[in-house]
């Protein structure tokens, strides 16, 4: 149900700074009514490791699994 305020809370959330020292890595991303996994993942990972954005975007979608499993 839209408009109860569900984003606002997890954003709040996401950057409130004692969140922040509880993890290596952050992630924000959005998802659609009509998401795919493999995108889902891919920005995920992106968010994790900019620096290896291109390979990534590469990745088949178990490879992104496992990779993501890795860090």
């Amino acid at each position: 149900m839209g408009g109860l305020g569900k984003t606002t809370l997890a954003q709040k959330i996401y950057n409130h700074s004692a969140i922040k020292t509880h993890f290596a890595g952050l992630a924000w991303v959005s998802i659609s009514r009509k998401w795919q996994t493999d995108r889902v993942l891919q920005r995920i990972l992106i968010c994790l490791v900019p620096e290896n954005k291109n390979s990534i975007l590469n990745m088949e979608t178990d490879k992104l699994v496992e990779y993501l499993l890795q860090i």
